[in-house]
């Protein structure tokens, strides 16, 4: 197998993973777990994120730099409107809050709100990988 060709499976895989973590939001917010739904939202953009960069050969280690390539790759150069960088940046700070602050409080209508704009994230996530 090339090495593209192996590119192009890890992109499924990291897509895969974002439509399985975007679902469990769901599952989360319908359970009355918003603060467990708002980390897999946020964990839907960055595998779908991963995904459109791998497919442009880029590869990042960590969440910062995957949020960083998103606004230089995608938003800078006009691929994704800059709400969608906004939104992304805004979502890795609230999954560290939810995560990490022992008081974090999160509503349910908060979460629909990001889920929303987070399907729309994946969406243009695989329009990129299709158009790239």
């Amino acid at each position: 197998m090339s090495e593209a060709e192996d590119r192009n499976k890890v992109v499924v895989h990291w897509l895969d993973r974002a439509d399985e973590s975007l679902a469990s939001a769901r599952d989360e917010l319908a359970a009355d777990r918003p603060l467990i739904a708002m980390n897999r939202l946020y964990y839907a953009a960055f595998y779908a994120a991963s995904a459109a960069l791998l497919a442009e050969n880029q590869r990042f280690v960590k969440h910062s730099g995957v949020r960083a390539a998103v606004n230089l790759h995608f938003v800078q150069t006009g691929r994704i409107p800059p709400e969608m960088g906004q939104f992304y940046n805004e979502l890795f700070d609230e999954r560290q809050d939810v995560d990490y602050e022992p008081f974090a409080n999160v509503s349910a209508e908060d979460v629909r709100a990001r889920m929303a704009q987070c399907e729309e994230f994946l969406r243009r996530a695989r329009s990129l990988i299709r158009s790239g």
